[in-house]
């Protein structure tokens, strides 16, 4: 992860600068994200032992229709997050821009939360403030939460805070338009294709103009979803990642000192296009 649950976070700990230096006696180091790249070089460690790769997934191939049009175009858009309810996901901010949504769209969406943690009941008591408990659904824990994705519309993370999200992948492989913040690897792994879908961390109107924009557009829906599909297979396809590990594994065993290049194994993709023309 990154700032308070990365390196920066590392060092206040208690017995932090012990466990700093222990760390970065590591012949290698994995940064998820450019973000984790520059906190390692601001503590001194070289560049050319960090082997920058992001996490993976499989990647199937995918029809051209997407899931939610399985289900008739008379049904609810649903919206789902996916995760640990927990202050740093920001769900009061989701459910802030919710009721912006439920009260220009009443009966067009639902919003399902799948996960547990503790502000639960605080979330709960939340919707039924906002007037907007019978459009928002408290799933809890959920197995197989990456083919139940692909039955749904639009993935949210409003997260504060994250490093490089399992669960966008795994939305991004469902092909769903992914709606989240600039935080950690996000970008990256978005890309161009979905910069224009990030909001600013906090902002719950920005969020709710991303989710509304969506809900009332099918094509944009469908468009953005392929693409996040077919970035998955460009750059995070489990066995494109598992290449670039081998590569770092390899340069590893056969040297004789830490002198190492992992630099020549790095597969992490730029967050950003040829084309600065990524607003829709």
């Amino acid at each position: 992860n990154v700032g308070e649950l990365g390196v920066p976070g590392m060092r206040k700990q208690p017995l932090g600068p012990l466990r700093l230096a222990l760390f970065l006696r590591s012949s290698g180091i994995v940064a998820m994200s450019e973000v984790s790249v520059q906190e390692l070089l601001d503590v001194g460690y070289p560049r050319s032992r960090i082997l920058t790769v992001p996490n993976g997934i499989e990647h199937f191939p995918r029809g051209e229709e997407s899931s939610g049009e399985l289900e008739g175009e008379n049904s609810p858009c649903r919206v789902v997050f996916a995760g640990r309810l927990v202050e740093q996901k920001r769900l009061d901010v989701l459910l802030a821009a919710w009721a912006k949504l439920h009260e220009k769209l009443e009966g067009r969406a639902i919003l399902e939360l799948w996960g547990e943690g503790p502000l639960g009941d605080d979330l709960k008591r939340q919707c039924k403030d906002l007037g907007i408990a019978e459009s928002v659904v408290f799933a809890g824990h959920l197995q197989d939460v990456a083919s139940r994705l692909r039955s749904v519309d639009i993935f949210v993370l409003p997260s504060m805070v994250e490093g490089n999200s399992n669960a966008v992948l795994e939305a991004m492989e469902a092909g769903l338009p992914v709606v989240a913040t600039p935080v950690g690897g996000t970008p990256m792994q978005v890309g161009p294709e979905g910069a224009s879908l990030l909001f600013p961390v906090g902002d719950h109107e920005a969020l709710a103009e991303k989710l509304i924009s969506l809900v009332l557009d099918p094509d944009f829906r469908k468009t953005s979803g392929q693409a996040m599909h077919e970035r998955i297979g460009s750059f995070f396809d489990l066995e494109k990642v598992a290449t670039s590990y081998f590569c770092a594994y390899r340069t590893l065993a056969f040297k004789d000192d830490i002198d190492v290049d992992l630099e020549e194994c790095a597969q992490l993709p730029s967050a950003h296009g040829p084309s600065e023309d990524s607003v829709r």
